[in-house]
């Protein structure tokens, strides 16, 4: 996760309790994302590096097993627990704990990807201009539309919770988004891919929310940007 100082608390302190590290632990590859699996499975197999952001407990290796990558993998997270639990369970990979926000690798990555993560960093403006600058080729990320004028970045308003804590749960506006993503350099093609989905059972939202159009943004570099294709439920981002 980004967005805190490592070993911090504060709005993290929710991924570092004992019952969501378990679940991570337990994330298999029916787990994830449909949006994961669907962009996963149409990258070039010939990716040999990859770079995942807010790794957890580093499950995204069997995602991408599971493709038949065969790549050099670093994952980093803000929650040391996390990184701790990676380490045991793949003693092979390297796992740093790093905010993605402040984050400075030593080299470039084929693939740098952040499952599940940026929708609850409000930095992650800053998050995906840093992706760009650590990718040589592809950058994927999940997001999380909603029916709002605006986007709505407000921990008192609209939120993840497990017991006494709580994170950022930010539901993006489509087209503002779009229009501050095109302007970003380095980026050759933008695809979007998305469904509605529930608010979930952790999540606590302001009433005129019923839902969320949960996507993943998927990005290929380039010099010039030639291409923008979206694959979502329109109607879904609606204002009621």
């Amino acid at each position: 996760m980004g967005g805190a100082q490592p070993g911090s608390a504060g709005q993290y302190g929710i991924w570092s309790q004992g019952e969501i590290l378990e679940a991570y632990r337990r994330k298999g590859i029916g787990d994830f994302f449909v949006t994961d699996q669907y962009f996963l499975s149409r990258i070039s197999r010939d990716v040999k590096s990859v770079l995942d952001v807010g790794c957890a407990v580093g499950r995204l290796l069997e995602a991408l097993d599971q493709f038949g990558f065969q790549s050099r993998y670093l994952g980093i997270d803000i929650v040391p627990e996390n990184i701790e639990l990676a380490r045991r369970t793949y003693p092979a990979q390297e796992f740093l704990v790093a905010d993605a926000v402040n984050f400075q690798p030593k080299n470039k990555f084929d693939l740098v990807y952040s499952a599940g993560t940026l929708f609850h960093i409000p930095e992650f403006e800053r998050v995906i201009n840093n992706m760009l600058a650590w990718s040589d080729r592809y950058v994927g990320f999940e997001v999380k539309f909603g029916p709002v004028a605006e986007h709505l970045i407000d921990i008192e308003r609209c939120y993840s919770k497990f017991g006494s804590e709580r994170a950022y749960m930010i539901p993006l506006n489509l087209w503002k988004f779009l229009d501050w993503l095109t302007k970003q350099a380095g980026i050759g093609r933008i695809q979007i891919f998305g469904y509605r989905t529930p608010v979930n059972r952790m999540t606590v939202v302001p009433p005129e929310i019923s839902h969320f159009v949960s996507c993943c943004v998927f990005i290929e570099k380039g010099t010039h940007l030639h291409e923008v294709a979206l694959d979502i439920p329109f109607a879904e981002l609606q204002s009621r």
